[in-house]
């Protein structure tokens, strides 16, 4: 049974070939297939959702097409590489380096991307054999002449025989001037030729080479240069064999490092397989779902309506595991069903989901769907016939804990005889804990639905007003044909629908006298609950405002905090270099002196202590909520105005990690800033990176005057390509030549925006903290 296109995942897949880069990622999506396997569908999702959020955060993975494939196949057989072979090579070293680039910036963002991690670390540079290609081949494409000296000294002689050419061309032109029908030598048979006028042809000795197409000119190669230019010939197959050596090499070369360059190859394109997914995440607003036993799809969004035009509906078995879905024709219960046949089939190929976040939905042993009206005219089947065919499928090749749905069952037969068979397959299938829903026309069904309390109602909602449907679902309430006040809406005679009511009423028994009264009481309840809805929305909105008032309010008295203790950082860190270097001073003059009564040591430690004292003052914001904090919040470090995680909560003690530090502070010291976020997770001692590309912290120890130098410039160079904004350089206590230094690079460099000394977590004053514009 054909469910994957049945339910239209085959389309979904087209759609994210299209976000891919490279063919071979192509062929990797048309591979994707549901797993049944709960911990390999986590790991497929968590895969997405890591590339999902660095894709929010830090945009899009920048890498190009390139045709590699069948060049690496060559270089597992040690195969010469052509010109153009060698260039997918070079193009695969450069994609290469943008992953590299790409996975810096996502280690320097504080986001959770551990299961991504594992694609990130199989990328090792291919820089060595992009520097070893560029050795021998320029960007055009041609051997330098430097890649040997054999190819060298070739070269060089042809010049010398070219030159040799030019030179008996040109006395040949002087001395047969006025036999030449023009004074331009061209090329004919990869020979240089002199165009002379058909007249003196007999009178120039040479090989003739061609004439003009008008016959008035000859083209001959004089015999005084057919040596040279046969020598230069012998040149150029020497050449020739000499670069057919040395590309020769340079394959077996870089066929040495075909192991590198095979897993890169395939790491990339596994990574474009993963981001194509990603990409199609957040062009859909997908989120991922938590695996669990119940259904619970929150404002579920059928991928392939149009966004603007598609109506949410939230999805939930839990208590119960059977739904029956009643309502009119095109009122979307075939769309209910198809939202949650393809939703659970994205999820099992490791892809988001389009529906809120906190969605949960199972990873079913198995998926089954019979939806559709498909007559098979071939096989004579009617539209019952056909639809039986396939639930004898079903029944025959489900197990516990599938998926099945059911679209008009027992429909295209007589309504007694096939709502019969409605009841005694749900009732067969929910035998077996399968999660079933169902849709019908059957008020039968309704009924059936009410007597059993492992079943559930649910109907599409029809306004009456607009004689539309509003596509939305109603979970716990049966749908209604409203066939009279449609009609009398459409304009049918009062005295017909009058008469229809009566013989209705002739139809009815106490059951359907009791399912109407029931109906009435779910409408009631239906609309005093969307009431409240729609209240407790309105609070919950207007709540958020003010937050984000507040949060406003707050975020500018931060801002201008941060404006002042800057300026009134930059003062005092002059202020207290001009304290340290009187303390050298009189430290130095404590060493010459014979006696140091008027310098004691006392006296020293006095003037250093009052030089602290500048940093004791600082500005601390006042908080602007007072907002309960709970363990795993974010909260604002108000001292030192930075964000960290609440981990602890002791005896009024907060424990609060930032980075890998964990410090401890009172209530009145931090500020709650909001509940904790798993794309924005603080990476704890266990998560750092073992590796990093670019770094934020430079110190310069232990370093000369002029090594620091070099390497502070050669660091803010390198940082500013990477759009970083704030660097720690750490000098140290000792010697102020390291500090001073550090302090005019900051105050003469065009990217230095401000500076500041360094406070108690970044290091106190052996740091300089340096933003950049």
């Amino acid at each position: 049974m054909n469910v994957i296109k049945n339910l239209e995942l085959d389309k979904i897949i087209n759609i994210v070939k299209t976000y891919s880069t490279f063919d071979e990622t192509k062929d990797l999506i048309d591979l994707i297939e549901p797993s049944r396997d709960k911990k390999e569908v986590e790991r497929l999702l968590l895969e997405v959702e890591h590339a999902r959020c660095s894709v929010i955060k830090i945009g899009r993975l920048d890498v190009f097409e390139m045709n590699v494939k069948d060049t690496i196949e060559r270089l597992r057989v040690s195969a010469p590489l052509s010109i153009s072979e060698i260039f997918e090579v070079l193009n695969l070293c450069d994609n290469v380096q943008r992953v590299l680039t790409y996975i810096t910036k996502v280690q320097n963002i504080q986001i959770e991307y551990s299961e991504l991690k594992k694609t990130f670390d199989r990328f090792v540079s291919l820089k060595n054999i992009k520097d070893m290609i560029y050795k021998v081949i320029d960007s055009d494409g041609n051997v330098l002449d430097n890649a040997s000296l054999a190819l060298y000294q070739i070269r060089h002689r042809i010049r010398l025989e070219n030159q040799k050419l030019d030179i008996k061309i040109n006395q040949l032109l002087e001395s047969l001037a006025s036999k030449l029908s023009d004074t331009i030598v061209t090329i004919r048979n990869g020979r240089k030729v002199i165009p002379i006028k058909v007249e003196y042809k007999n009178q120039v000795q040479g090989v003739v080479q061609g004439e003009s197409a008008s016959g008035q000119t000859v083209f001959i190669e004089p015999f005084q240069t057919i040596e040279i230019e046969n020598k230069i010939e012998s040149l150029k197959e020497e050449e020739a064999r000499e670069v057919s050596r040395i590309l020769y090499e340079l394959s077996v070369n870089i066929a040495n490092n075909y192991e590198t360059i095979e897993e890169d190859y395939s790491a990339l394109i596994y990574l474009d397989f993963i981001m194509s997914k990603a990409y199609y995440a957040v062009d859909i607003d997908a989120v991922m779902p938590k695996l669990s036993k119940n259904i619970n799809i929150i404002k579920g969004r059928h991928p392939l309506i149009d966004k603007e035009k598609v109506v949410p509906n939230t999805i939930k078995l839990n208590a119960y595991k059977t739904m029956i879905i009643t309502g009119p024709n095109t009122g979307g219960k075939t769309v209910v069903l198809k939202t949650l046949g393809l939703l659970a089939l994205m999820t099992e190929c490791g892809m988001l989901i389009p529906c809120e976040k906190d969605s949960e939905i199972p990873v079913f042993d198995g998926i089954y769907s019979d939806i559709g009206d498909e007559q098979s005219i071939e096989q004579s089947l009617s539209t019952f016939s056909s639809h039986m065919n396939k639930i004898v499928e079903i029944i025959d090749e489900f197990s516990i804990d599938s998926l099945i749905l059911l679209d008009e069952l027992g429909s295209g037969t007589d309504p007694k005889e096939g709502a019969s068979l409605a009841i005694s397959i749900i009732d067969h299938l929910s035998k077996f804990n399968v999660y079933l829903v169902v849709t019908t026309h059957y008020p039968e069904l309704k009924n059936y639905a009410y007597l059993d309390e492992n079943i559930v109602n649910a109907s599409v909602e029809f306004d009456v007003n607009t004689l539309k449907p509003t596509y939305r679902l109603l979970i716990g309430f049966s749908g209604k044909s409203n066939a009279f006040l449609i009609s009398e809406r459409l304009g049918l005679r009062k005295a017909i629908i009058d008469h229809a009511n009566e013989i209705s009423q002739g139809f009815s028994n106490s059951s359907s006298n009791l399912m109407e009264i029931l109906e009435k009481e779910e409408e009631k309840a239906r609309l005093e609950r969307e009431k409240y809805e729609a209240l407790n929305q309105e609070l919950n909105e207007k709540l958020r405002n003010a937050e984000l008032e507040i949060k406003k309010d707050r975020d500018q008295l931060n801002k201008e905090y941060e404006t002042l203790n800057n300026k009134r950082n930059s003062i005092l860190f002059k202020a207290q270099n001009e304290a340290d270097r009187l303390i050298n001073e009189i430290t130095a003059l404590k060493k010459k002196l014979e006696s140091n009564d008027e310098v004691s040591s006392e006296e020293l430690s006095k003037i250093k202590k009052k030089t602290d004292n500048l940093y004791e003052s600082k500005l601390i914001p006042k908080k602007a909520n007072k907002h309960e904090i709970k363990e795993g919040d974010n909260v604002r470090i108000l001292e030192y105005n930075k964000i960290g995680t609440v981990i602890k909560i002791k005896n009024g003690n907060y424990s609060v990690q930032i980075g890998s530090l964990i410090f401890n502070y009172s209530i009145d010291e931090i500020e709650y800033e909001g509940e904790f976020d798993k794309n924005k997770i603080l990476m704890g001692p266990k998560q750092q990176f073992k590796a990093k590309q670019v770094k934020t912290r430079l110190d310069l120890r232990g370093l000369r005057y002029e090594e620091a130098q070099a390497e502070l410039e050669k660091f803010i160079d390198d940082i500013t390509l990477d759009n970083i904004k704030q660097v720690e350089v750490i000098h140290g206590y000792g010697t102020l030549a390291l500090r001073n230094m550090v302090i005019k690079f900051a105050e003469e460099s065009p990217l230095i925006k401000s500076y500041r000394p360094g406070e108690e977590l970044e290091g106190g004053r052996g740091v300089t903290v340096m933003i950049l514009k």
